[in-house]
């Protein structure tokens, strides 16, 4: 995946698409114009690598359970490595 700047720089409206960001507030809260501060909620578009590994998924047009391979579990096992400095 490539980092791009300009990711970040489109504003993405997401009211009346049933963003509990967006449109929770009146449902919660009883008002409209409050700063959605309440939850950690991105308004970024997905990565086009995330949505073409959903979208090849989605295209078996099966979602039946999945067992997590040994390859899953290296790269889980990597990233906590990597990120949190855990080792299993």
């Amino acid at each position: 995946m490539t980092y791009d700047k300009s990711f970040f720089d489109r504003v993405i409206d997401r009211k009346g698409t049933i963003s509990a960001k967006w449109d929770g507030s009146p449902i919660l809260y009883g008002e409209e114009d409050l700063i959605p501060m309440w939850v950690a909620d991105t308004d970024f578009r997905a990565p086009k690598e995330l949505i073409a590994a959903m979208q090849e998924r989605l295209d078996n047009q099966i979602f039946g359970y999945a067992y997590n391979s040994d390859r899953t579990l290296e790269i889980i096992a990597t990233w906590h490595q990597k990120r949190n400095h855990i080792h299993y």
